[in-house]
């Protein structure tokens, strides 16, 4: 907590001077101005960047189901799946409680054994509509 104070106080403290340099009528104070007004908003920047919180980043996404099962994933989620296939086929199911086909093929179809035998190389990924 005390980088992104430290910061802040360099920036008005770049700032200020900066700002009085403004008002002369020189030249060379006009370049010092905003060469101090461009390192004080610099500075600024990268204390309010200090302070907001940064989320951690999202854990690796991991494929957990057995082979012949669908994992289902957020379409958040869906790039991080698609990478963690490495270069395996993927079979992308949308699915939905209240559909009544995607019950269906759920019960009668991807049930069946021989089925999950077929798409056992296949990364089955479903998404939750």
């Amino acid at each position: 907590m005390t980088i992104p104070l430290l910061f802040m106080a360099g920036a008005l403290l770049l700032g200020l001077p900066g700002c009085w340099l403004l008002l002369r009528p020189s030249r060379a104070a006009l370049a010092g101005a905003v060469l101090l007004l461009a390192l004080a908003t610099a500075l600024g920047y990268a204390a309010i960047r200090l302070w907001q919180e940064v989320p951690p980043p999202a854990p690796a996404f991991r494929l957990e189901a057995p082979a012949g099962h669908f994992q289902t994933v957020t379409p958040a989620a869906l790039p991080a799946a698609l990478a963690a296939s490495r270069g395996r086929p993927v079979l992308l199911e949308f699915y939905a409680d209240w559909c009544p086909s995607c019950i269906v093929w759920k019960q009668e179809v991807f049930s069946r054994r021989d089925v999950q035998a077929v798409l056992a190389p296949v990364v089955l990924l479903q998404i939750d509509a």
